[in-house]
């Protein structure tokens, strides 16, 4: 008898074993080799985007580069194309074959280097080329290639060509409740929008009105008719310095009269009436100058300047701060300004005093020379006229009422050309 007893037969596994290990290695390989490669073309791409970033930025900047307000084209593609080769290597020949399905409406020599505007161009779109980057890993998958390309657009406010001597510069409402202005041979603009029954006049050729808003009612009264624009007109006097170091002027304490002592730093003084003739030279007010009923305030290369601080510590103003004070609506002001001092301003306020400048009141005034005060009001008022020659009027407002005259001739400053600004990326 044989007997024969049950059980499990067992098989040799080590060779399964063995493929599968085999099969998985080789899939760990090629998935740490399209790591590998998906890494270098990330990194490709983000010094594409890099190179992209710096050529549309590069071309923004180029496109107004010399000041004059007409585009340079050719200047800003020139300067794309630098940035693409400085930081990407991208050929010459690389931009005659390039595409961009994304680009903007004006592109005179390549789709890849577009502008919004032939004309008044605010944004440039650059467009990297297309370049392929071999793989090592993924050709074991098919993928021999990556494609690597990048795009940026930037944008910029062009500034402007504005034409005035009569440039009132502050936003929101200038309320004139009547008066008249009169700007001979030359142009005017405002700012946000007039609103009293002022009548503003620009006689000459070419002279115009150009008007940021379009006035609210009452009506004023233009001639010529007034183009609405839209422009808003930063400081056209931002590159002129003003005076900063006060060392080599004497310092006067408040209460100390003009009129017997040269120029120096200055803090409040109350003119009584009669005769106050200036020294030539820089008077800096830190405190307020009021002429007093019939003072005669007269000075030849004179020029005034109101800033914050004290007679013995004069310092600039910040924002909204009120500083010295020119009040000569009393009295009969008559100003030249000096070239050697303020290149021919007569009368300067800190860029940023928000105090009031009064010229007109109850006698005449006259002032040659250009008035800046561009935080600050410039009030006429009453029923006598104030004569501007030989410069420009730049002003934060402008109030008028009752029979006042304003009349500025011979301006020697009219055409402002606004640089630039605000370049950014915006995609």
């Amino acid at each position: 008898m044989v007997l024969i007893r049950g059980g499990r037969v067992r098989h040799d596994e080590r060779g399964a074993v063995a493929v599968l290990a085999a099969l998985l290695s080789s899939v760990m390989l090629m998935a740490s080799g399209l790591v590998v490669d998906l890494g270098m073309a990330w990194s490709e791409r983000a010094q594409a985007q890099n190179a992209a970033d710096a050529s549309a930025l590069a071309a923004g900047n180029a496109l107004y580069a010399d000041g004059t307000g007409t585009p340079d084209i050719d200047g800003a593609v020139a300067a794309a194309e630098s940035y693409a080769a400085r930081n990407f290597g991208v050929a010459t020949a690389a931009w005659t074959s390039c595409t961009d399905t994304g680009a903007l409406p004006y592109a005179p020599t390549t789709p890849c280097v577009s502008f919004d505007d032939a004309t008044r161009p605010t944004q440039v779109r650059v467009t990297i080329p297309v370049r392929d980057v071999s793989s090592i890993f993924a050709g074991l998958v098919g993928v021999h290639t990556f494609r690597i390309d990048a795009g940026a657009t930037a944008g910029l406010d062009a500034g402007a060509d504005v034409k005035c001597a009569l440039c009132v510069v502050g936003g929101g409402e200038h309320t004139m409740s009547n008066g008249l202005a009169t700007i001979e041979g030359s142009s005017v603009h405002f700012n946000g929008y007039i609103d009293g029954n002022v009548d503003v006049q620009a006689t000459g050729t070419d002279a115009q009105i150009t008007l940021e808003q379009s006035p609210q009612k009452p009506t004023p009264t233009f001639s010529p008719t007034p183009i609405v624009d839209g422009v808003t007109m930063a400081d056209p006097l931002a590159g002129r310095a003003l005076p900063s170091d006060f060392s080599g002027l004497p310092h006067f304490a408040d209460g100390t009269s003009p009129c017997n002592n040269p120029p120096g730093v200055y803090g409040s003084f109350s003119f009584p009436g009669g005769a106050c003739p200036l020294q030539n030279g820089l008077y800096v007010l830190t405190g307020d100058w009021k002429l007093g009923n019939k003072t005669v305030l007269t000075g030849s290369s004179v020029s005034l300047y109101a800033t914050c601080g004290t007679s013995t510590t004069p310092q600039p103003c910040t924002p909204g701060a009120l500083g010295g004070e020119f009040d000569g609506s009393n009295g009969t002001t008559t100003l030249s300004g000096s070239a050697s001092q303020l290149h021919d301003i007569a009368i300067a306020y800190d860029r940023n005093d928000a105090s009031e400048l009064h010229l007109q009141g109850n006698a005449d005034c006259a002032v040659a020379g250009t008035v800046y005060a561009l935080s600050a009001r410039l009030y006429l008022n009453g029923n006598s006229s104030c004569a501007f020659s030989a410069g420009a009027i730049v002003i934060g407002d402008l109030y008028l009422n009752g029979g006042t005259t304003l009349d500025l001739k011979s301006p020697v400053e009219e055409d402002w050309t606004l640089p630039p600004s605000n370049l950014h990326l915006t995609q």
